[in-house]
């Protein structure tokens, strides 16, 4: 059984400022040929948001939750955290994701094991070089 998708277009830019207020946060595409070609996955929020601003295009974020409004003024205060899909055990972050002109989706997704192995493991060198 398939629910109907409704989209919005943002630019590449506005998910990367996006990211950019996602710090200690680890990311994965899969899926799109463009950002998989080009950025090492899972990475940390600013290599993506670097990874997108590389292009300058549109990005079409599907999602199956109401907006209350679709206009383009309305991208100014855009919340992707809103419209990202949390339902899974851990409330990662999902977003069904595609280019422009591009009938190619892929699925950006938080990784939050990744993000508490990366504490975890600078955590235990900065204890290490303390005791040293």
């Amino acid at each position: 059984m398939s629910k109907a998708k409704s989209h919005i277009m943002i630019p590449s830019r506005k998910l990367a400022e996006w990211l950019d207020g996602q710090p200690g946060t680890w990311w994965n595409v899969d899926g799109d040929p463009l950002l998989t070609s080009e950025v090492d996955f899972p990475c940390p929020s600013e290599e993506l948001a670097d990874g997108l601003r590389k292009h300058d295009g549109n990005i079409m974020i599907f999602t199956r939750k109401r907006r209350r409004s679709s206009t383009s003024k309305d991208l100014n205060t855009l919340d992707l955290d809103d419209l990202a899909d949390t339902e899974n055990p851990r409330k990662e972050k999902n977003i069904l994701a595609a280019w422009s002109g591009s009938d190619i989706e892929w699925l950006l997704s938080e990784d939050k094991e990744m993000a508490e192995e990366v504490r975890r493991t600078a955590t235990e060198s900065i204890d290490a070089k303390a005791t040293n």
